[in-house]
């Protein structure tokens, strides 16, 4: 009892004493899982672990609440800090635009693979019609995608898996993917090149016509 008491007391002094060279910690919030990016973060995301402040930034954030909302723009791996810098706005439409959402089929476009920003060309394609050749038609050119959501598929029911695509567009961009929409055969999604500058500019109000 006396050996372990003693081992107990030199263990308590050789925590303190590195407690005291580390010095004061804080809380650090750190992902207790894998996240993607654009996906919104709740509490069971996240663990509050007490990390010397010698080993910390002010980037790291501390506090559930100091997320207000924002979302990761990267990919997220368990066991970081989250870091302010890292945290952007839900993207959302803008003044001037209107959130359009088009459901499209996996298999007929690179909807599997879009991610929010993403930039994509909404082509139609039409079928033939009496002396009408089958054509497509480029609908949209560069709209911008706010969310990618998987459609629910009925059990037993065959075909291709859908999701909704929802897009940020001009009030001219909505009419032009609601007609096509209606007289289409289907719309399909052609991504632009990634990487390129996105336009941060304010759309111009659509003129209509007297």
């Amino acid at each position: 009892m006396i050996g372990a008491a003693a081992v107990f007391a030199a263990l308590s002094s050789y925590t303190a004493s590195v407690a005291r060279r580390l010095g004061p910690t804080r809380p650090v919030l750190t992902l207790a899982r894998d996240i993607p990016a654009f996906q919104q973060l709740t509490p069971a995301d996240l663990v509050a672990k007490e990390i010397p402040r010698m080993y910390t930034s002010a980037a790291e954030l501390d506090s559930f609440r100091d997320i207000a909302g924002r979302v990761p723009a990267i990919r997220l791996e368990a066991g970081a800090p989250l870091q302010d810098g890292v945290l952007v706005e839900l993207p959302g439409a803008r003044s001037g635009e209107r959130e359009m959402t088009v459901e499209v089929g996996v298999q007929d476009s690179v909807a599997a693979a879009l991610a929010p920003l993403d930039r994509v060309d909404i082509v139609a394609a039409y079928r033939s019609q009496g002396s009408q050749p089958a054509r497509a038609a480029l609908t949209v050119s560069g709209a911008r995608v706010l969310r990618v959501t998987p459609m629910p598929k009925a059990p037993g029911v065959a075909g291709d898996s859908r999701l909704a695509v929802t897009f940020a567009l001009t009030p001219k961009q909505v009419q032009a993917v609601a007609l096509a929409q209606t007289v289409a055969a289907g719309l399909r999604l052609a991504l632009q090149p990634r990487g390129t500058a996105p336009d941060l500019s304010t759309p111009k109000p659509s003129k209509e016509k007297s």
